[in-house]
């Protein structure tokens, strides 16, 4: 992580919806007036991109 200068913040929960590519998250100050990025991080790689991220079940009336 590359950091511009130390400084106190918040930081907050966020849910990532797709693990399927891989990711890089950045640090953005300044508000919505002057936008700067103040750190980046590596890139995240993803290790298993075709692992099934959700159950869904079928019910029928078969019954095995």
């Amino acid at each position: 992580m590359v950091l511009l200068g130390a400084r106190t913040g918040s930081l907050h929960r966020f849910k990532v919806i797709s693990y399927r590519q891989d990711m890089v998250f950045a640090l953005v100050r300044g508000g919505l007036a002057a936008p700067s990025i103040g750190a980046i991080t590596p890139v995240i790689h993803i290790a298993n991109p075709n692992e099934p991220l959700q159950v869904h079940l079928a019910l029928t009336n078969e019954v095995r």
